[in-house]
């Protein structure tokens, strides 16, 4: 699952317009999809074009808004 998601994020990261959001689906919760989960958090948060917006386990959501 963490190849394919950094090859789309890769992709989409530049065509997201400031106030626009990512949604990544099953980040949440942490144990579902740990290499997911700290792709996610770990390397994709670092970059200071994103903000967390919100998680929303039950569903595996979690939402990044660009700034």
């Amino acid at each position: 699952m963490v190849n394919p998601t950094k090859i789309v994020y890769e992709a989409l990261k530049d065509k997201i317009v400031v106030g626009g959001y990512l949604l990544f689906h099953d980040t949440v919760p942490a144990d579902h999809l740990p290499l997911l989960h700290n792709y996610v958090y770990k390397e994709v948060m670092k970059d200071k074009k994103w903000k967390f917006h919100a998680d929303y386990p039950k569903s595996y959501l979690t939402i990044l808004q660009r700034i």
